[in-house]
């Protein structure tokens, strides 16, 4: 019988409580909550502070390894001991404490325990401090556990360079235009494949295929840093090769040290869903190719069940080859319209080829040799000048207008903040179109402006009382607040969707 129970400086009983958290901590999961349980009553027991720390080293272990890293962290803050100041560094790097975790590697420096070096390199990656990863990573020796782990980033940081393997892509950088086919371009698209799958859970998936060939240094300005836009709520983007292809044939590969994701909207907390994907590409020059093949996720469409798209035909540079697919489950179909069908000078077909293959309807347009858009002075917006295929799978303006009123009609709502602030704005103003005039001119004035267009933030406004308390909002985000305030003084008003002169919707 084990008795648990006891405060002398290690009695019998204690050890007894140590043996048997010990045999809990080895067992399953489920005896976890039995094994910290006796820990945390032998480290509150009065006991010598050496074994009292050797506790808390084993009880911080059995945390790292069920995931409760900020309580492994707490639990070895003050041990001296080295070993403990290496798990310290493991477990804010877990917690992703990255600032915390490099501190504290780099106090401790290259230590020759594996597990300690390869999350030493995976938190200088998180800082983009690749060179000194590879050092790190380097140092892994060969017979350790983590040393394939260790190659394995070292190849992804890395460039890599090697011969190209299709003959497809060889043969289309071979028959690929030159400067003189294009005097005023700076670069041509060699190849636009886009295919957006639906699927039948209305999940989604965009694929992209990009081959851009460079001519001079506006090209080099254009296609040397990629950007792919997603919303991190609910999309997701995956990258399956960045490469530069050089004049000589042989390929070089993006590799992590290339890439950033990053925030769009920086310094506008309310919109830091609106990623970016950056990809800087490696040795571009003149006449080299750049290619890419990406894929953005959907975790879900715009409704749940439906989304809206544009095609828009004409780049700023030449497109020699460019494809567009839909795929639908079987039985969905979508509504497509071109607009500005008189500027199609080059004859491209905006009617899609409609096909049954499989269990899927698939749309597809093909167009070749699209000469660029090149801008003039004053020129009107690109929605007015370029022939763009609009797509949606909404059937009706209801139909639109009853998933829009789903996405704010809980927004329009006032706290103390709003109201005390619309009683200061109105309280010499006798009409309603005085009021009117007061609330909409501080909503004007004092809410500064930001556009939003991407994603479930281009669609959806935040609530009233975030856009008051931030002083920023979209145009949607501004209607509400200004909707909420008149409201708040029994003034009727409505937030309405309607496009700008530039809108493709």
């Amino acid at each position: 019988m084990f008795l648990l129970s006891g405060c002398g400086n290690f009695k019998a009983d204690n050890s007894a409580k140590l043996k048997l958290a010990d045999h809990y901590a080895s067992q399953a999961d489920k005896y976890n909550s039995q094994a910290i349980k006796l820990y945390r009553e032998l480290i509150q027991s009065d006991i010598k502070p050496d074994l009292k720390q050797g506790i808390k080293l084993k009880l911080s272990g059995l945390y790292l390894s069920i995931g409760r890293y900020l309580e492994a962290a707490d639990c070895l803050k003050g041990i001296q001991s080295q070993e403990a100041q290496k798990k310290l560094a493991v477990a804010y790097f877990k917690n992703s404490q990255f600032s915390d975790a490099l501190a504290q590697f780099d106090k401790l420096g290259k230590l020759p325990d594996s597990e300690y070096l390869y999350y030493y390199g995976q938190t200088l990656e998180e800082h983009n401090l690749y060179d000194k990863a590879l050092e790190i990573y380097s140092l892994i020796e060969k017979q350790s556990e983590n040393y394939d782990k260790a190659i394995e980033r070292i190849n992804a940081i890395n460039l890599s360079e090697g011969a190209l393997a299709s003959e497809n892509l060889s043969e289309i950088i071979k028959n690929a235009p030159t400067q003189e086919d294009y005097p005023d371009a700076g670069a041509v698209i060699l190849l636009a494949e886009e295919e957006f799958n639906v699927f039948s859970d209305d999940t989604a998936r965009y694929d992209t295929h990009m081959m851009v060939k460079v001519f001079n240094e506006r090209g080099k300005d254009e296609f040397s840093e990629l950007q792919i836009g997603y919303d991190s709520t609910f999309e997701e983007v995956k990258l399956d090769f960045a490469r530069t292809i050089k004049p000589d044939g042989t390929a070089v590969y993006a590799g992590d040290k290339n890439m950033r994701d990053v925030s769009i909207y920086l310094n506008y907390p309310l919109y830091s869903n609106a990623r970016a994907k950056i990809i800087s590409m490696p040795e571009v020059t003149e006449g080299a190719i750049i290619e890419y093949r990406a894929s953005i996720f959907h975790k879900q469409l715009v409704n749940k069940n439906d989304f809206i798209t544009n095609y828009v035909v004409q780049e700023s540079e030449p497109i020699k080859l460019a494809r567009f697919k839909i795929k639908m489950p079987k039985g969905r179909g979508i509504n497509y319209k071109a607009i500005n069908s008189q500027y199609n000078k080059f004859s491209a077909d905006l009617n899609p080829k409609v096909e049954l293959a499989g269990e899927e309807n698939v749309f597809s347009w093909q167009m070749e040799n699209i000469p660029e858009l090149i801008p003039e002075p004053d020129m009107p917006p690109i929605s007015r000048s370029n022939p763009i295929v609009m797509i949606s799978t909404f059937d009706s303006w209801d139909e639109i207008y009853t998933w829009w009123h789903g996405l704010y009609k809980d927004k329009i709502k006032i706290d103390s903040d709003i109201e005390n602030k619309v009683s200061e704005l109105v309280k010499d103003k006798n009409s309603d179109e005085d009021k009117l005039k007061a609330i909409y001119n501080f909503c004007a004035k004092d809410i500064r402006y930001v556009a939003v267009e991407y994603g479930q933030a281009g669609y959806e406004p935040h609530d009233a009382k975030d856009i008051f308390k931030n002083k920023y909002g979209d145009c949607k985000d501004q209607a509400i607040l200004l909707v909420a305030m008149l409201r708040s003084q029994g003034i009727q008003a409505y937030p309405v969707l309607i496009g700008t002169y530039d809108s493709l919707d």
